[in-house]
């Protein structure tokens, strides 16, 4: 990784753990994320579908990556038999606990993702809105520590952002596959740089072929969220 690339997910790092408070608000779209309609109804529409698709393949022993607020986590704890769930943020974390304190299958772990090695395997790796931060040549080596978390029989299943977002502006690189990144604004005009990689449906499967995987990726009703399943390659859908 470059030194560049290094940089960039520091300050990725520090804008999440900044943005605890806010996240929510995003999600929710309320507040300074507040959406116009027709929008809006369709960002509800397609966030209640990508719910209902994680809660559908929430089984077993499930390990989350990037768990953020814990939006997802209390949804894969209600149908999964436990959920691990690790992010890089402490103030994330704290969030995460308390919106699932009251479930007894759940843990968390803080560690950097880049760094972090399984010391087990899931049935499930879930991860939400985290691959468009995944550096391009950080892809095939987070993609082979997501095979080394999976029994013989798991899944990876994900979701992430399609190319719409009205309130972060794309900057370096746009039309080069090989550099993402945005200018990030928090409420209180504090500015950091992130990795955001916007896939489609099609050239993530392609990708993710070329890794080694076989996937089905697919593109929300009003295309404002992807969500798939991927598999290491030969292996039979359950």
């Amino acid at each position: 990784m470059t030194d560049e690339w290094a940089e960039t997910l520091r300050e990725q790092r520090t804008y999440y753990d900044e943005r605890a408070g806010e996240y929510d608000d995003f999600w929710f779209r309320r507040r300074a994320y507040a959406l116009e309609e027709p929008l809006l109804s369709y960002w509800r529409a397609d966030a209640d579908a990508t719910m209902r698709f994680v809660s559908d393949h929430a089984r077993g022993d499930v390990l989350e990556l990037a768990c953020g607020t814990g939006i997802f986590t209390d949804v894969l704890c209600r149908t999964a038999t436990s959920v691990h769930a690790v992010d890089a943020s402490p103030a994330m974390l704290e969030r995460s606990r308390a919106r699932v304190a009251g479930a007894e299958n759940v843990s968390h772990e803080q560690a950097d993702l880049f760094d972090w090695r399984p010391t087990r395997t899931y049935d499930v790796v879930f991860f939400s809105f985290w691959l468009s931060h995944v550096p391009d040549d950080l892809f095939t080596g987070f993609w082979a520590m997501v095979r080394d978390t999976l029994t013989p029989e798991g899944v990876a299943v994900f979701v992430d952002s399609m190319p719409h977002q009205r309130d972060a502006a794309p900057v370096d690189g746009a039309a080069d596959a090989a550099v993402r990144t945005e200018q990030r604004t928090l409420n209180d005009g504090r500015q950091f740089r992130i990795v955001k990689r916007y896939w489609d449906p099609a050239t993530l499967t392609e990708a993710l072929r070329a890794t080694g995987y076989d996937a089905d990726v697919e593109a929300s009703e009003h295309r404002l969220m992807l969500r798939g399943i991927s598999r290491p390659a030969g292996q039979e859908p359950r």
